[in-house]
């Protein structure tokens, strides 16, 4: 188990990756009209830095959510 500063770390509150969907409408439904995000490139391209087509899948899923 990795240690965090100050004890604070991820944790399951902070599951975009499974909550996207919820997140974006939850924004949508209180009026936010922008969105920042970031790409985590461990998730988007494999060692040999060739595209992960699960990863790419995922964020291209996240950018339809958005576009609704």
């Amino acid at each position: 188990m990795s240690d965090f500063y100050n004890k604070v770390g991820s944790y399951v509150g902070n599951n975009f990756y499974e909550k996207y969907e919820d997140d974006i409408k939850l924004l949508k439904n209180l009026n936010m009209d922008s969105f920042r995000t970031s790409i985590q490139w461990t998730r988007l391209l494999d060692i040999n830095g060739k595209i992960n087509p699960d990863g790419a899948n995922f964020y291209h899923k996240v950018i339809i959510v958005l576009k609704k």
